[in-house]
């Protein structure tokens, strides 16, 4: 006579028991209902949120502002050079003999009363116009409020300027 086996007891010291190919599981087959999350966590989550998003939007008008500060405006202008004193390189130009700092990447100066640099920019590529070589330039984040403003292109010796001419467009030429 086979003798009955004795009931189940699971041992303690693992996680889940299988008994006759049930797997009892930790709770012995009991479901147990998952915990639920405390509403102040919703709110903190949110709130983290809301500063990463916010601290994105500061980062992104900060870099817009980098160039152009409050307070301060852009300088615009041209470099022209009579056709007789530049060379043409493809489909654009560059100063020639003389004249040959006058190119793209020469470097645009603002200084102040005092002498002091204020900004600097550099001179763009040049293009053909009515029988010159014109190079566009701008000056950004330019401090408003001084006396003037001497704008110097390459080692040429600068022009004195009022705020109210710097913020229009100016207009440099050399040679001819």
């Amino acid at each position: 006579m086979t003798q009955p086996q004795p009931p189940f007891q699971p041992d303690s010291n693992i996680d889940h028991a299988w008994h006759d190919g049930y797997n009892l599981g930790v709770n012995h087959g009991i479901a147990l209902a998952p915990k639920r999350t405390h509403p102040l966590i919703w709110v903190l989550v949110g709130a983290v949120g809301t500063m990463a998003v916010g601290g994105f939007i500061a980062g992104a008008i900060a870099l817009v502002n980098k160039t152009t500060k409050p307070g301060s405006f852009a300088i615009t202008g041209t470099m022209s050079l009579s056709s007789s004193d530049a060379q043409r390189i493809g489909s654009g130009c560059v100063g020639d003999g003389g004249y040959d700092d006058i190119r793209p990447g020469a470097e645009v100066k603002v200084t102040d009363e005092a002498g002091k640099t204020l900004a600097t920019g550099r001179l763009e590529g040049g293009e053909t116009s009515n029988g010159e070589c014109v190079l566009p330039f701008t000056v950004s984040g330019v401090p408003a409020g001084s006396t003037f403003y001497q704008v110097e292109i390459s080692h040429r010796g600068g022009l004195t300027y009022s705020e109210a001419e710097a913020r229009e467009p100016l207009a440099f030429s050399l040679g001819e």
